[in-house]
């Protein structure tokens, strides 16, 4: 059982150091950090449709969290909104331009006109998808039965337009890739292999964003760069309980402690009841008591697990880590950095339930309150009950112990919860030396040997590969 009870230690802080204490705050690779979500959030990656599922495994793994200066003081995970796919891209495309600073005048005005081209072209891709997007959303409003695949059939130069378009950027990417590599620099042509994996179909999957599209045609959906968890969802809910408890202790003389801010610099209280209409003075008295009575919070939890992320050969964070010195540090791994913070890995737990001692009147006057209306949710630290919360009043069973003096919130068993994100931090390494792997060192000697066969090599495989899929007649662009 995991304790904490520091004397004026404010209770995010409590929480934040119990997790540390549970999972480590370090995996080995150095700079990685533990983000606790300020609300428990249900795990959507568990569904009923597995597609459907691995779309929330993405959007927390390609998800860059808003920055973190001092992970001790201000360690809450919130979702920047910035892709790591996008941003990861970016930074192999700069990198690319710092490697080839040897190279000559022509070849770098090659690479710099073969880069606004595919700028150009990725750009006017993005455009035309966000332009039928918004035509089916208006479709799909005049006729809610309209499936998107059909009325993407009944739209014939839909498919037209998009193959000019991605076949565009295709040409666009290879003619980048092939000036990299004709500019004679061995590094430049081996960060010009990873741009072009992160253009191989393989590393992509298409996924349904909705539970409407997940009963649509798969052809229709949406692509991701895959980005999904090692760990079964469905396992975990089978293990068997682990009971085990994380436990926040206070006294009487301590509790307004209870009432520091959970979220840092926010404005959701450590504890209380609230109501989707606002809220009044019988809830604000509750509240009051209920912080000012409260000497001990536990939550008791049947398993937790940390559900690792596992990216495909799009991304290597070898190649990141080796070469993070060569680009401008500000834009990549400072506060506003493109990369700054990394999803490594998602913590959720399950068979959740969280106790609360306080006195008897309290417990009285809560509970009176709850049962007033049914608009009424409640809030014990990152754990929410009743609207907001995810859960139905239903749901939730609430045990008063007149004798003990405690509430007991029951969290449905079969439905696990995300309770922190644990993220890698590039700045704590940047400057420090940080060797390839044996195999890209290899790969990296090889290129220095043999420079011009690989990049004819590499050259011929590009081109090849683009004319073959513009020639194929079953292609269908990406």
């Amino acid at each position: 059982m995991g304790v904490f009870a520091g004397h004026g230690v404010p209770a995010w802080k409590r929480w934040h150091q119990l997790l540390v204490s549970r999972l480590g705050n370090s995996d080995g690779r150095g700079g990685d950090i533990i983000q606790p979500l300020a609300v428990a959030s249900p795990a959507l990656f568990d569904q009923s449709s597995a597609a459907l599922g691995r779309y929330y495994e993405n959007m927390y793994s390609d998800r860059v969290p808003q920055w973190s200066a001092v992970a001790d003081l201000s360690p809450e995970y919130v979702a920047s909104g910035a892709s790591l796919a996008k941003g990861y891209r970016f930074f192999l495309y700069s990198l690319s331009s710092s490697l080839v600073k040897t190279a000559t005048p022509e070849q770098k005005a090659q690479i710099v006109a073969a880069a606004k081209v595919m700028e150009s072209a990725s750009k006017a891709l993005s455009e035309f998808e966000k332009e039928i997007d918004e035509k089916w959303d208006l479709a799909s409003k005049t006729d809610p039965g309209l499936r998107r695949d059909v009325w993407e059939s009944e739209n014939l130069d839909i498919a037209d337009r998009r193959r000019v378009k991605v076949s565009d950027r295709e040409r666009a990417v290879a003619d980048y890739v092939v000036a990299l590599a004709d500019s004679g620099h061995a590094e430049a042509t081996l960060i010009s292999e990873q741009i072009t994996a992160m253009d191989d179909p393989t590393q992509k999957i298409k996924l349904p964003k909705t539970r409407r599209q997940a009963n649509e045609d798969p052809a229709i959906w949406e692509q991701f760069y895959r980005q999904e968890f090692v760990e079964d969802v469905l396992e975990f809910k089978a293990k068997a309980p682990l009971s085990e408890t994380l436990e926040i202790n206070e006294t009487v003389r301590e509790s307004e402690f209870l009432e520091s801010r959970w979220s840092l610099g926010g404005s959701v209280n450590f504890l209380g009841v609230f109501r989707s209409g606002g809220v009044d003075a019988s809830q604000t008295e509750t509240n009051e008591k209920l912080r000012a009575d409260t000497t001990s919070i536990k939550v008791h939890i049947d398993g937790i697990q940390e559900f690792i992320v596992n990216r495909g050969a799009w991304y290597d964070e070898n190649i990141l880590k080796h070469y993070m010195s060569d680009v401008d540090a500000e834009e990549f791994w400072g506060a506003n950095g493109k990369l700054n913070l990394i999803p490594r890995s998602v913590i959720a737990v399950r068979g959740v339930e969280v106790t609360v001692e306080c006195s008897s009147e309290t417990l009285d006057r809560y509970e009176n309150h709850i049962n007033a209306g049914a608009d009424v949710g409640f809030w014990i630290g990152a754990f929410r009950v009743g609207l907001a919360g995810g859960y139905s009043r239903d749901e939730v069973i609430i045990n008063h112990d007149q004798g003990s003096s405690t509430m007991r919130l029951v969290f449905p068993k079969d439905r696990p919860v995300v309770i922190a994100v644990r993220t890698w931090r590039p700045l704590d390494i940047l400057g420090g030396y940080q060797p390839l792997s044996p195999r890209l060192e290899q790969r990296l000697a090889s290129l220095y040997k043999t420079q011009d066969e690989k990049n004819s090599q590499l050259l011929s495989k590009v081109r090849a590969k683009v004319i073959m899929d513009d020639e194929r007649p079953d292609f269908r662009p990406l």
